[in-house]
């Protein structure tokens, strides 16, 4: 699914129910500040999510939760100040998470990422 370079301001709660064979969403190039909670909670096959150049502050603690497929996200170009927890992103292989506004990241934030290999 790809949405990118719209100018989305806000996503509807369950636009993404339902679609449980999704692999690849596209938000990129957006005006997104935030995502719903539990938005990407039936999403468990997707492979990549891409929601860089939004204006994103926040997101959910757990919106990665369901996420065990995951292996590129992109996160580039928002204003997150913290990163949600990525403990379940284990096939994780590429993150991209600069130009944001990172204060800080927490000890364990990338633990559990064994398939890391692109920071």
């Amino acid at each position: 699914m790809r949405l990118s370079g719209n100018r989305l301001e806000k996503l509807p709660p369950n636009i993404l129910q339902g679609m449980f064979a999704l692999e690849e969403v596209d938000l990129s190039y957006n005006q997104l500040q935030s995502l719903p909670r539990g938005i990407l909670s039936s999403n468990t096959n997707l492979k990549v999510l891409d929601l860089s150049n939004n204006k994103i502050q926040h997101l959910p603690e757990d919106v990665f939760g369901n996420l065990t497929q995951l292996k590129r996200l992109f996160l580039s170009n928002n204003k997150l100040q913290r990163l949600p927890k990525l403990k379940n992103l284990s096939e994780i292989e590429t993150l991209y998470m600069e130009k944001n506004s990172l204060v800080t990241l927490s000890r364990d934030q990338f633990q559990g990422l064994s398939k890391l290999r692109d920071l």
